[in-house]
């Protein structure tokens, strides 16, 4: 509980007086087990959410990737880092769950194709910009 003396003004045609005023402040907090429970019940939540986690075993890029639900737009969230000549990369792609078709494990599958393939094209594009730096650095590629 917290007391704090306050002070309101009042003006009275062209007199202004000051009156003072006690004003209490009660502080409410959540108790230390509610707030465990709410964190336990958010962690499941978020692991509820998880549709799959990739990290192949021959993996000389480094690539790293998650996908969880939005089920709020019905997305699926594809994060994924990777490291390509000491450069990490990160992004992410949005699949619509509807575009979808299958059982869970096909749904998986298409959800993997998805992530690698967003990934060869930032590789791609990673690879020519460096291509481009040395062309502009030392003139041909031969």
């Amino acid at each position: 509980m917290n007391n704090s003396k306050a002070f309101h003004y009042y003006t009275v045609g062209q007199i202004t007086e000051l009156v003072p005023c006690t004003k209490t402040v009660i502080e409410h907090r959540a108790p230390t087990d509610a707030s465990v429970k709410l964190y336990a019940e958010m962690l499941e939540a978020a692991r509820d959410s998880i549709v799959c986690s990739i990290e192949p075993h021959s993996n000389s890029l480094g690539i790293r990737a998650v996908a969880f639900k939005d089920h709020q737009w019905c997305d699926i969230i594809c994060r994924y880092t990777l490291s390509l000549n000491g450069i990490k990369l990160e992004s992410e792609i949005t699949i619509k769950e509807f575009s979808l078709h299958g059982s869970t494990e096909e749904r998986k599958l298409q959800v993997i194709r998805a992530v690698y393939e967003h990934a060869a094209k930032h590789i791609a594009i990673e690879l020519c910009k460096v291509v481009d730096n040395d062309i502009k650095t030392n003139g041909a590629l031969l």
